[in-house]
């Protein structure tokens, strides 16, 4: 018995402690949500992370600027509010690399492709590069910029949305924000 256990022990690989290389991934999601949403572009290529924050790369062959977009989107965010778990103290969301392959997103291939189509398609990544200078805010802040407007009018619009539908999208995710922190609040309160 002695010298199978050895055995098993002798054939391990090498490498056993060694993390998996994510080098070259293009997207950082964050495991910890409270009011900011944002799914960051990773310029940090080479780098390795683990538990708080996952790298993750699109399966599918589209400009990773419009991947950006549409996970950065409206439908996206409620997408983690529904999805999440609130467990982590103050009405935080827990989000893990399960449930982000559960939150349905908008094909970014097909929207390539639309806004290919109708001629919006430079006009659209302009804007993503606008909006990639800019930092991060709390949805309240973050859905009254301009940039951010514009690129989820272009792409909601290719869904057939207009602007009234697309502001009552921001308005139900701010109600299940609030919704979510008045819980958390009134078990503190308890």
């Amino acid at each position: 018995m002695k010298k199978t256990i050895l055995k098993k022990i002798k054939n391990k690989p090498k490498s056993w402690s060694k993390l998996p290389d994510r080098s070259n991934t293009p997207f950082l999601f964050k495991n910890a949500i409270h009011k900011n949403y944002c799914i960051f572009f990773n310029e940090i290529t080479t780098g390795q992370v683990d538990k708080r924050l996952f790298l993750g790369k699109s399966k599918v062959k589209a400009n990773n600027k419009i991947i950006f977009a549409v996970l950065n989107s409206v439908i996206t965010y409620i997408g983690m509010e529904l999805i999440g778990r609130t467990n982590l103290g103050e009405g935080a969301l827990d989000v893990n690399v399960i449930d982000y392959k559960k939150i349905p997103i908008l094909d970014p291939v097909w929207l390539e492709v639309k806004l290919s189509k109708v001629g919006k398609l430079d006009e659209f990544l302009s804007d993503v590069d606008k909006l990639l200078l800019l930092k991060p805010l709390n949805i309240e802040d973050e859905i009254k910029n301009e940039i951010r407007q514009k690129i989820e009018f272009i792409m909601l619009k290719m869904l057939g949305l207009n602007k009234k539908e697309i502001k009552q999208l921001y308005s139900d995710l701010l109600d299940l924000v609030n919704l979510r922190e008045g819980r958390a609040r009134s078990f503190k309160k308890t």
